[in-house]
């Protein structure tokens, strides 16, 4: 057994699933800032805050060499399921290949247009039809992708993510919003040393010969997409790019659910804990869904703050 309580196969078989430095492709440059940033995101935003459950099905949208697939396969049991696609066809054959030995893992390629990551797909973001039956998933989520969509490609994503997730499944992406706090703030917003600059009434982007390259929406109009593919918002929080900092990202989040009929008499969204309160930071959600959950010794564990180091 090993200090982290698995076997060593095990284990070696987890370390697999590490790219080396020069086959990443999404955002970080090192080994363990891929671990880290990975085991980080599902335990705060997929376990935490989307309420991901071992049996569930969750689809990852843009799913890169598997950084989020990572933790899941300690984390998902027999009876869950992982899927996720990519337009990169690189990171896609990587996880073909490590990812064999889990049944319940599917990653698939689609040959789609980006003008930053795959100028020359054959087919338009805007168009394509996720490979995924009605219904099928308790949690979808996209990380890094919205932040390269433009609104058509953003809108239809939105569309089809409903479409498949499950009556109260919870939906999660990353993006940056231009808040009318940020916008005030600063007249010089910027990420990866380039400022953001406005294309349209409600976008804005770091290149625009290759807008996406990186892209920003007002907040605004990023909640009205969404809530025209029929979710509900349920929790915005900022991140460190603007300046307006909420729980230690770089980028900003939504977290959105797909509605389900609630009982007569009662008020709110059955599937956010019945309560109809909206909310941009988080700090009204029921009070469980703030307790940060961290990976400890091949495990995820749950700091509850009613309980001190001493339990």
């Amino acid at each position: 057994m090993t200090e982290a309580g698995v076997d060593q196969p095990e284990a070696c078989r987890f370390d697999d699933l590490v790219p080396e430095p020069h086959e990443l492709f999404d955002g970080t440059a090192t080994k363990e800032a891929f671990v880290e940033i990975g085991e980080n995101f599902v335990a705060h935003y997929l376990i935490g805050r989307c309420r991901l459950e071992p049996t569930h099905a969750v689809l990852d949208i843009g799913s890169g060499n598997g950084q989020k697939a990572r933790p899941l396969t300690r984390y998902l049991s027999p009876q869950g399921r992982y899927a996720g696609f990519d337009i990169v066809k690189a990171g896609i054959d990587w996880c073909h290949q490590r990812y064999a030995s889990w049944p319940n893992f599917q990653f698939d390629f689609q040959e789609l247009r980006s003008d930053w990551y795959n100028p020359e797909g054959r087919s338009a973001a805007q168009e394509f039809v996720f490979p995924y039956g009605d219904e099928s998933f308790d949690v979808v989520f996209m990380s890094s992708v919205a932040t390269h969509m433009l609104p058509e490609e953003l809108e239809h994503y939105l569309r089809e993510s409903h479409r498949v997730m499950k009556r109260g499944g919870r939906f999660f992406a990353t993006l940056f919003l231009m808040s009318d706090e940020a916008l005030g703030a600063s007249a010089h917003l910027r990420i990866q040393d380039r400022e953001f600059q406005r294309i349209a009434a409600n976008l804005w982007t770091i290149d625009p010969e290759r807008p996406s390259r990186g892209v920003a929406y007002r907040e605004a109009f990023a909640r009205s997409l969404v809530a025209r593919a029929g979710l509900r918002v349920a929790e915005i929080t900022f991140g460190m790019w603007s300046g307006a900092d909420v729980v230690g990202a770089l980028q900003d989040t939504i977290l959105a659910v797909k509605p389900i009929q609630a009982p007569e008499g009662s008020t709110g969204n059955p599937a956010l804990g019945n309560t109809s309160r909206r909310q941009r930071s988080g700090c009204l959600q029921p009070r469980w869904w703030t307790w940060p959950r961290r990976w400890r010794r091949g495990t995820w564990q749950v700091d509850d703050p009613d309980h001190g180091a001493g339990g």
